[in-house]
């Protein structure tokens, strides 16, 4: 200690860079309601928060596909993710976002969390849900 000369901590950048979209949006839910049906919430989601831009594309609890289609007998916890993303594939503001969740909020829904779904030289940058 004492002999050694100080680390030489140079940043590093980068020249590269990529075309990034947001595209969607990942709500996450606390619902307990119906029984925890998931079929109760994606009709619900689909008739009182749908906008004309993001529509919902699936729901998971605990990592699992639960809507659209078939949901057999399962424990679910009340943590929901609400997968939302652009009707045309195509490029969503923050504006439309905001609109998204004003309406979570008028249906009484208690959104905890939210991740913004973004493609980066339309490759997505984020996690595909199962059977996706």
């Amino acid at each position: 200690y004492g002999h050694e000369s100080p680390m030489d901590a140079h940043m590093l950048t980068t020249s590269i860079t990529a075309e990034k979209a947001l595209v969607g949006i990942d709500i996450f839910l606390d619902w307990t309601d119906a029984n925890r049906d998931p079929q109760v919430l994606g009709k619900l989601l689909e008739s009182s928060v749908n906008t004309e831009d993001l529509k919902l594309l699936s729901i998971t609890n605990r990592s699992k596909s639960v809507y659209p289609g078939e949901t057999h007998a399962a424990f679910f916890v009340d943590q929901w993710r609400c997968r939302f993303e652009s009707v045309d594939g195509g490029a969503v503001t923050h504006q439309q976002i905001l609109e998204l969740l004003q309406r979570f909020d008028m249906a009484g829904l208690d959104f905890i969390k939210t991740e913004h779904l973004y493609t980066f030289d339309g490759k997505p940058g984020y996690s595909a849900i199962a059977g996706e």
